[in-house]
């Protein structure tokens, strides 16, 4: 059983937000766009070996001790000689390793209810680890930005609607996106005079419209008042 939810990772969220707000032409772009190829293939190779886990665990009733085994889910592993006393293996072979370690360990040292205490205090205890920019914030676009148009255009508050600078079309969600990078860029704090700069609206009343229609939970008065960003934003 999987007691915890397997994630998107910080930097694959950063990474992505990269990919949108990094112009083309700049000298890194070619290099994060390989660094977030392979940080989705680690993430699907993840996936699948958690598929695979949880098949194998539900055919068996009782547990296992701590076992260390590297599994892989890339289907060009090739295992050199160098590595085969190593606890190696490719995610096609994890049933039957798990069979053989469910055969060499018969007894059961920990009860039903010491597993849940002990999987309950670990995950209290577990700290994701925050994956920061190493680029420049001014380097990458503002405002909300047109999926229609690949992130290339922004799109502009008027009229009650987000609308394209380029193409014309209609987005209201892309805001939710733009503030969601603006997370990642910046921090989960925004201000309405950081709204209105990162959106480029002349308007305090129309931001501060916006930002109250969000309903996010709001600290200081006045000027002073930062708006703190959900990190569920886009559920």
């Amino acid at each position: 059983m999987l007691l915890k939810k397997r994630e998107v990772s910080s930097k694959q969220r950063v990474l992505e937000m990269i990919e949108r707000r990094l112009p083309k032409s700049h000298a890194k772009y070619d290099n994060f766009q390989e660094m977030l190829r392979r940080t989705r293939a680690g993430y699907a190779g993840e996936q699948r070996v958690d598929k695979e886990w949880q098949e194998v665990y539900l055919q068996h009733a009782h547990h296992l001790p701590i076992e260390t085994i590297v599994v892989s889910a890339n289907p060009s592993m090739i295992m050199s000689p160098t590595f085969l006393s190593q606890p190696i293996i490719h995610v096609s072979g994890l049933a039957e390793r798990v069979e053989q370690l469910f055969k060499q360990h018969q007894q059961v040292y920990l009860s039903e209810n010491d597993l849940s205490e002990l999987s309950t205090h670990i995950l209290k205890m577990h700290t994701p680890t925050q994956w920061t920019l190493d680029i420049k914030v001014d380097e990458l676009k503002k405002g909300a930005l047109c999926s229609h148009c690949h992130f290339d255009h922004a799109l502009r508050y008027a009229h009650g609607k987000w609308r394209c600078s380029n193409c014309q079309s209609i987005d209201n969600q892309s805001m939710l996106l733009a503030l969601h990078d603006f997370r990642l860029m910046v921090g989960n704090n925004i201000t309405n005079a950081q709204f209105r700069d990162f959106f480029d609206i002349d308007s305090e009343k129309a931001a501060y419209h916006l930002l109250k229609k969000l309903q996010f939970e709001a600290i200081g008065v006045n000027k002073n008042r930062k708006y703190i960003i959900t990190t569920n934003l886009l559920e």
